[in-house]
């Protein structure tokens, strides 16, 4: 087993670490990323009422779709032009780097241009996609990670997934497993007991002790709303 290896990087401006999934196959390294330009989904909301109270409510998000400008793209990329696959790019941050998972998607070339230079032009490649479920969120197909904000075992062992290591091949992980990995290696957890009452596990420089009954938690993604009241941010 290897790790994905990339080449080509003086044309990448801004994006980078390109992968193509193809539903039946093995995953390659997409070279030669100048960008990707994520369209703006459409929202609309659907509300019912009775007697003037509102019950339910329906909120459908259009699928994502973006427009990708590369100088080159994947072998395999056009073979199976109606067989839906994922990819997945990074791009870089003021604090890091956001990784973004694209599932269930269908491709083609917008456009391309012939012309002598000693550079030659990208190629323009639409993308659509049908939305997949979310744990405990509404259907999608763009899920962004965040690796600035998340503990670096969590990016490493997600990373070992989508990119591969001496084990395993590169695979893109379902929205499920990527929730787990960041949820299982977090270091500040809450835990319903369910019966009223939760647990907190946490590095002990994190809880200062009033007594032995009265604890506060100390942590930069745990915003204080009141003497009550807490908000806990996860990854």
């Amino acid at each position: 087993m290897t790790r994905l290896t990339w080449v080509d990087r003086d044309y990448e401006i801004g994006v980078d670490r390109g992968v193509y999934y193809p539903a039946n196959g093995v995953p390659e390294v997409w070279n030669g990323l100048v960008s990707v330009t994520e369209n703006t989904p459409d929202i609309s909301e659907r509300v019912r009422y009775v007697e003037g109270r509102k019950f339910a409510q329906h909120r459908r998000e259009d699928s994502f779709s973006a427009k990708i400008s590369a100088f080159s793209h994947p072998s395999s990329f056009l073979l199976n032009p109606r067989v839906p696959f994922g990819m997945s790019y990074r791009i870089e941050t003021a604090t890091g780097y956001k990784t973004h998972l694209v599932y269930n998607a269908l491709a083609r070339i917008s456009s391309r241009n012939y012309g002598q230079a000693e550079v030659p032009d990208p190629v323009g490649i639409d993308i659509a996609t049908v939305p997949i479920a979310m744990p405990d969120l509404m259907p999608s197909a763009h899920l962004i990670i965040d690796t600035a904000a998340a503990y670096p075992g969590s990016v490493t062992q997600f990373e070992d997934v989508l990119y591969g290591n001496d084990d395993f091949d590169p695979r893109l992980p379902l929205p499920s497993e990527v929730f787990d990995i960041f949820e299982l290696n977090a270091l500040f957890k809450i835990i319903d007991n369910g019966d009223g009452t939760f647990t907190m596990e946490a590095p002990d420089d994190v809880f200062l002790w009033f007594s032995a009954t009265q604890v506060e938690a100390e942590w930069p993604r745990v915003l204080y709303l009141n003497e009550d009241t807490y908000r806990i941010r996860s990854w």
